[in-house]
């Protein structure tokens, strides 16, 4: 069931209003930050299972100010992000580095598009 689009989800976590996902594309590894959500009759993510994910990089996507992106000065040394005031969470410098988000997974579920 490999395919381009498919990732295999191998992890579940959570840190206060957020789900961690952890997912696998080839050699690839994956941390997938979704703010906790209620979402009604839609498909709860599960470990094992392979998902079309629709995924946006943290450190591509950087706040922009008339179009213009805000760069930290040592942008490859930030290993941790500020999500609201009590919650930060960080890369895996071992195994991950990159956060991403995922246009079609609201809270735990797969939003089918």
């Amino acid at each position: 069931m490999e395919n381009e689009n498919l990732y295999k989800v191998y992890k579940l976590d959570s840190i206060n209003d957020y789900y961690l996902i952890y997912a696998k594309r080839r050699d690839s590894l994956f941390k997938i930050v979704s703010k906790k959500e209620l979402v009604e009759k839609n498909q709860e993510i599960k470990v094992d299972k392979f998902y079309p994910l629709k995924l946006q990089s943290r450190r591509e996507n950087l706040p922009t100010i008339g179009g213009v992106k805000l760069e930290p000065m040592n942008y490859l040394d930030v290993e941790c992000f500020g999500y609201d005031k009590n919650t930060t969470i960080c890369i895996e410098r071992d195994s991950i580095n990159d956060l991403h988000y995922a246009e079609n997974i609201k809270g735990k579920y797969f939003i089918k598009q």
